[in-house]
């Protein structure tokens, strides 16, 4: 085997420098390079699993104030129903109200005007069959003052229907 090496042109004192520099020079990098970098790849890891859980702890309150948010909505908006509901049977209530108020007064209207009418009625027919009488009291009392003879009567009967 020495033979070998010999005539590879290998050696071994300059091999084994090499390798004691190469170990040399891993434990410098260890120390200084990767170690540094592993310690920053760790923190920044750590900083990433954070920035996740609190992504999902942000996405499950997010969820949880939107599920508020929809179970206010949907109050209010029952809330809203049922006051339209209730206002619309208060005016449905008062317009009945008013409509029955406004009846009644058309009603006693109505029949206050009615016996105004008949009293105005009642006085006109008072009033002609007092003017009848007249006519017939002064008539009679004509023809009773004066004679008069069938032609007299016959004029006298003519204008009297002709006035009237």
């Amino acid at each position: 085997m020495q033979d070998l090496i010999h005539n590879l042109g290998i050696d071994w004192r300059l091999l084994l420098f090499q390798a004691i520099n190469f170990l040399v020079l891993l434990a410098i990098l260890h120390r200084f390079v990767f170690k540094p970098l592993f310690d920053i790849l760790a923190r920044r890891k750590k900083k990433i699993e954070e920035g996740l859980a609190f992504s999902q702890t942000m996405e499950h309150e997010k969820k949880e104030w939107e599920a508020r948010k929809d179970g206010m909505l949907t109050e209010a908006r029952k809330s809203a129903s049922e006051k339209i509901a209730e206002a619309q049977k208060k005016a449905l209530a008062l317009e009945k109200e008013i409509l029955d108020d406004a009846k009644a007064k058309a009603e006693l209207l109505a029949s206050s005007r009615a016996r105004q009418a008949e009293e105005e009625r009642r006085k006109i027919i008072d009033r002609s069959g007092r003017d009848i009488l007249d006519i017939a009291f002064s008539m009679a009392k004509k023809a009773l003052v004066h004679k008069m003879t069938p032609q007299e009567d016959k004029k006298f009967t003519e204008s009297f229907v002709k006035r009237s």
